[in-house]
C-alpha cells in the first residue's frame, strides 16, 4: 500500500513537471507574439493621439479663423452702422433742406403766376374768329372789329399794343380756331371794351364770337374744373359769377365765395340747390359774357354787376 501511494506521488509529480514544462514552453513562445501585439497597440495608439492633436489643432485653426472672419464681419457692421447714421443723418438734413426748397419752389411759382397774371392784366382774347379774317394786320383787324361790332365811337383811341393769334398750331378744317389775344397800352380802355363785349351779343361770318380776359394756364385750368358745376347751377338759375379761380354762387341767404371745384361741388351737391330762390336779369344789368374757353356753356349767366 505503501508502495503504492509512492508510486502515486511519484506519478503525479511528474505530471506536474510535464506540464510546467508545458506551460514554461508556452511563455517562451508567446512572449514576442504579445510584445509585438503591444508594440502594434502602442503604435496605433500613438497615430491616434497624433490624429487627435492634429485634429485638436485643426480645430483650434478653424476656430482662430472664424473668430477672426466674426471680428472681420462686426466690423463691416459697425462700419455699416456708422454709415447708416451718417446717412439717417444726411437725409435728415436733405428732407430738411427739401422741404425750405420747395417752400421756396412754391413761392417763387406763385410770384411767377402772380408776374405773369399781371403781365395779361391789359390783354383780352376773342374766341370763334375764324382763321385768316384778319388778313395782313391782326391789329388794324381787331380795331376795326371793336369800333364796328361792340358800337365804341370811332373817336375813342383803342391805342392796341399788339394783337395775334394764340401761340399754337393753326387750327384744322371743323376745328375750332384760335383765339386773338389783343394787348391794350391802357388798362381802363381794356376794361370799357370787355365789358361792352359782355354786354353785346356778336357773330362774324356765322360764328359766335366772345370776349375774356387772357388768364394764365394756371387759372383757366382751375376755371375749367367748375365747368360741370357752372352747367348744374344755370340749369336751376341759380346766380353765380366766376371770379378768376374761384366761383361765386347768390345762394338765398348770402353769398358764397368757392375757392375749389370741390368745395363748390359739395355744397351744389346738398339740398341747399333745391332751396334756393331763382335768379331773374333785371334788363338794365351790365353783365359778363364769356369764359377762358370757347366751350364754356354758361357765358350768358355767368355774370358780374358793375355799379
Amino acid at each position: 500500500m505503501d508502495m503504492n501511494k509512492a508510486l502515486s506521488g511519484k506519478g503525479k509529480e511528474k505530471k506536474k513537471s510535464v506540464k510546467q514544462t508545458e506551460n514554461t514552453h508556452d511563455e517562451e513562445e508567446g512572449g514576442p507574439a504579445l510584445a509585438a501585439n503591444v508594440n502594434s497597440i502602442n503604435v496605433k495608439l500613438d497615430r491616434i493621439v497624433k490624429q487627435m492633436e492634429e485634429m485638436k489643432q485643426g480645430l483650434e485653426n478653424l476656430r482662430e479663423e472664424t473668430n477672426r472672419k466674426l471680428e472681420s464681419v462686426n466690423a463691416g457692421i459697425r462700419t455699416l452702422e456708422e454709415r447708416a447714421d451718417e446717412v439717417e443723418e444726411w437725409s435728415t438734413e436733405v428732407q430738411e433742406i427739401l422741404t425750405v426748397s420747395l417752400e421756396h419752389q412754391r413761392k417763387l411759382q406763385q410770384k411767377v403766376a402772380d408776374l405773369e397774371g399781371r403781365s395779361r392784366r391789359n390783354n383780352i382774347r376773342i374766341w370763334g374768329l375764324k382763321e385768316g379774317v384778319e388778313g395782313d394786320s391782326t391789329t388794324d383787324y381787331v380795331d376795326k372789329l371793336i369800333h364796328k361790332e361792340l358800337g365804341i365811337s370811332e373817336d375813342i383811341q383803342l391805342e392796341i399794343q399788339r394783337a395775334h393769334r394764340a401761340l399754337a398750331p393753326k387750327a384744322q378744317l371743323n376745328k375750332p380756331p384760335r383765339a386773338m389775344i389783343v394787348n391794350f397800352l391802357r388798362f381802363n380802355i381794356k376794361e370799357n371794351v370787355l365789358k361792352t363785349a359782355w354786354r353785346t351779343p356778336l357773330q362774324v361770318e356765322g360764328n359766335r364770337v366772345t370776349f375774356d380776359h387772357d388768364y394764365t394756364t394756371e387759372v383757366a385750368a382751375k376755371r375749367r374744373e367748375y365747368a360741370g358745376l357752372k352747367k348744374i347751377l344755370k340749369e336751376k338759375r341759380i346766380r353765380f359769377q366766376s371770379l378768376m379761380d374761384t366761383l361765386m354762387v347768390h345762394w338765398t341767404e348770402g353769398v358764397k365765395i368757392y375757392n375749389s371745384a370741390q368745395e363748390a361741388a359739395e355744397a351744389i351737391a346738398g339740398e341747399r340747390v333745391a332751396g334756393a330762390e331763382p335768379w331773374t336779369r333785371e334788363p338794365d344789368d351790365a353783365t359778363e359774357t364769356g369764359g377762358s374757353t370757347q366751350v364754356d356753356e354758361d357765358q350768358e349767366i355767368n355774370v358780374r354787376k358793375f355799379g
